[in-house]
């Protein structure tokens, strides 16, 4: 039999299913329930219902279009006061990754999900996601490729583990949503299913990885009439308690010892309109419970960048996002009181907060006559929706200090071109008085074009920043500079074999001074392959240089060049449910940015290595350690710079969805030889201990303990106290601290 023609018509009754299916997803109805659901009814199998039911998910990686590997149905219904959907996957239950996991941890488990475009504009969307035990993730996803995980609400889910695979139901009430008024909804709909050991993305409607975007391809749903989330009130009040020992640094070193600490604050959180929110937050807690990664951030040039985690400013984030991060939060220390108002009227989003600081004040000595003082940080942000996909809007955000004041302003937007090509663009001014009556003016301008598609990915962007650029409310490391860049990614996606996918890529970029001079360049080519199992291998390889300046160094004789050449390789693999390792190691030139005093800094050769595991001996525990090893060696001598290692071992006992037990131990060890280099001898040992109790993000009971210990003493040097380094470890903080919200809603 001749195979050409069998072949052929596979194609054919594959076209003509994918066509069918994707014309049929493009507009359903979702029915209005009388009669309250249970997760026990689908426990064993599909049921008759009177939900509407969608089947027929589709690969949208790795084999694009291709039939899911595993059967999906879907369920969805509402009644006044949310939506519901319930899912039944089939799957082998032995091959099935699902932990009982604190809330967000659920990365590396297999997941299913829906993503509403409540506004049906094809530029934002909720994303509710779950595992197989109901552990929740939510997002808020922008059209773009870009995903907001600090975003929080409030919603329902449960799963459990069946004979032929899992069951989850998700209820998603209204007052968690934002959306036009209009008595009869129209959402955009995706719904989604994660297989981990097979690395493989389904989603119902198909979504094409050939085609640039997500929510241009999501099925539209009907049906929805007569609900709104309402004027509705969020009052999140809380108190802490702590008992703190430690050395103070503020003014003369001193240590205390049991000093306690009260503080109790509230957020509230109205919403008008149904989708525009107001945000109020008194004496707001701005302590961490929880910690940020642990990165490397010795010997760096510029600043490293630690994400914002607080609160008061996740609602509607995404509308004060803009090419260049003119609004960095966590510039924010200590506040007293803030405001924001946010959302979205028609093809209108809006947003604008102001909030206090109390930290630059409290940071000088008692005799400045700024000492006491607050900053005042202050934005607005428009934008609007111009066709399909396209954004046009403007963003200003200031920062004042007693006489100094920062103001920066400008324009910015999105353009969709067509199916695969894309730009973004943003031109922004800034303007700096200083109390001495000092002014500065700058300016930056980016843009960029992008193109993504299933085999071929290319994007190139170009960026001017002024010297005298400042923008003390945001997040931009340098400043003077003319920067090009281009990445092009070629993608392979074999239909058979057990290689899933392949990839190469050629990343260039060039940055020169804002008077054309070069400072840097850089060319690297990667290759990586992927294989079932969540199984990587990725090799690199990168040529540059790096140009240091007497204006940043005075100690150079001369502008002069430092080769940075390196080469990488990385292992990931979770072939195994309960164990997933990584391992990178990065070999190259660098540079010794702190010399010893009235010395150039010098060419070193470097070496980073990071290990990280996670092993889950039960479903409720999971245990993950990392270490970064970094040694600096100088070049022309090869005597040692410094090592510097970041270890950290974390435990996480889910006693349930709600109740957990964590610690932590962190290690960090810099070993810097004097005759190299200015880099203080440092190391540090933090221990955490925290119980939580947490019924939804801001409903929780958190008790915890930590303490540091440093080499760290203080000493008197000529009557005068000071803060030196020692051979011995000394505890130089220990804290007790009781945390207690509650959400109460109407």
């Amino acid at each position: 039999m001749n195979a050409r023609p069998c072949q052929l018509a596979q194609l054919i009754a594959l076209g003509t299913w994918l066509f069918v299916a994707h014309t049929i997803a493009l507009d359903f109805t979702i029915p209005r329930l009388s009669t309250a659901l249970t997760i026990e009814s689908f426990a064993h199998g599909p049921i008759d219902s009177p939900m509407v039911q969608v089947t027929g998910f589709t690969q949208r990686r790795p084999r694009d279009g291709n039939p899911a590997s595993g059967k999906t149905i879907a369920y969805l219904g509402y009644d006044q006061d949310a939506l519901h959907v319930v899912f039944l996957t089939f799957e082998d239950p032995a091959a099935i990754r699902a932990s009982l996991s604190p809330r967000e941890q659920i990365r590396d488990d297999d997941t299913i999900g829906i993503m509403i475009d409540a506004f049906n504009d094809q530029r934002r969307a909720y994303s509710f996601t779950t595992n197989a035990l109901g552990v929740q993730r939510d997002q808020f996803y922008v059209e773009g490729g870009k995903s907001d995980s600090s975003y929080d609400t409030v919603w329902q889910s449960s799963g459990q583990l069946t004979d032929w695979g899992y069951v989850v139901m998700m209820s998603i009430p209204f007052k968690s949503l934002r959306f036009s008024p209009p008595s009869q909804q129209s959402w955009g709909i995706i719904l989604n299913r994660g297989i981990e050991h097979l690395h493989e993305f389904n989603t119902w409607p198909h979504i094409s990885s050939s085609e640039s975007g997500y929510l241009n391809q999501a099925a539209t749903a009907s049906g929805i009439e007569d609900v709104s989330p309402g004027g509705s009130l969020l009052v999140i009040p809380y108190t802490t308690a702590s008992s703190i020992s430690g050395l103070v640094t503020d003014g003369a070193p001193s240590f205390v010892d049991n000093e306690f600490a009260a503080k109790a604050g509230v957020d509230i959180k109205k919403v008008w309109k149904d989708s525009i929110v107001t945000d109020l937050t008194i004496n707001p807690d701005f302590s961490q419970v929880e910690s940020d990664e642990p990165q490397v951030t010795v010997n760096q040039r510029f600043a490293v960048f630690f994400p914002e985690q607080r609160p008061f400013f996740l609602e509607n984030a995404d509308i004060c996002r803009t090419p260049y991060n003119l609004l960095f939060t966590r510039r924010i220390i200590d506040p007293e009181l803030g405001l924001r108002l946010t959302g979205k009227v028609g093809p209108w989003a809006v947003g604008a907060f102001i909030i206090n600081d109390e930290a630059p004040g409290q940071r000088l000595p008692a005799n400045h006559p700024d000492s006491g003082e607050r900053a005042i940080f202050a934005a607005a942000r428009v934008s609007r929706d111009v066709g399909e996909q396209s954004t046009i809007g403007a963003i200003a955000a200031q920062r004042t200090f007693a006489d100094d004041s920062n103001l920066v302003a400008g324009v910015d937007g999105r353009v969709k071109w067509d199916d695969l090509w894309t730009s973004d663009f943003q031109a922004v001014g800034s303007q700096s008085v200083f109390a001495d009556m000092a002014e500065t003016r700058g300016e930056a301008i980016y843009a960029d074009i992008n193109r993504d598609g299933r085999h071929f990915d290319y994007r190139a962007k170009a960026n001017f920043i002024s010297d005298d650029f400042d923008a003390q409310a945001g997040f931009v490391t340098r400043t003077g500079i003319i920067s090009l860049e281009q990445d092009i990614q070629w993608s392979y996606w074999p239909r058979q074999g057990p290689l899933v996918e392949w990839k190469t890529s050629l990343e260039m970029q060039y940055v020169a001074d804002d008077e054309g001079e070069r400072l840097d360049e850089v060319v690297g080519l990667d290759f990586g392959v992927e294989f079932p199992g969540q199984t990587e291998i990725d090799t690199a390889l990168s040529y540059g240089r790096e140009k240091l300046t007497r204006e940043e160094f005075p100690t150079l004789m001369a502008d002069r060049d430092y080769n940075t050449d390196s080469v990488s390789l990385q292992f990931e693999t979770a072939w195994w449910r309960s164990f997933k390792f990584q391992v990178q190691t990065e070999i190259g030139n660098s540079i010794n940015f702190r010399p010893l005093p009235g010395f150039e800094p010098r060419p070193a050769e470097a070496v980073e290595t990071e290990v990280e595991f996670t092993y889950r001996p039960a479903t409720q525990l999971t245990i993950d350690a990392s270490a970064t090893f970094t040694t600096l060696d100088d070049e022309a001598t090869g005597n040692k710079v410094f090592d510097d290692v970041v270890a950290q071992m974390r435990f996480n006992w889910q006693f349930s969805r709600a109740l957990s037990l964590r610690a932590i131990v962190q290690h960090e060890r810099t070993d810097p030889n004097p005759m190299q280099t200015t880099i203080a001898d440092r190391e540090n040992w933090n221990y955490d201990l925290l119980f939580t109790y947490r019924v939804n993000p801001w409903t929780a009971v958190y008790l915890g303990y930590n303490t540091n210990r440093a080499n760290l003493a203080i000493e008197d040097f000529d009557n005068m106290r000071r803060i030196v380094r020692t051979d011995d470890l000394s505890k130089d903080s220990e804290q007790w601290l009781l945390k207690v919200s509650y959400l109460f809603s109407r």
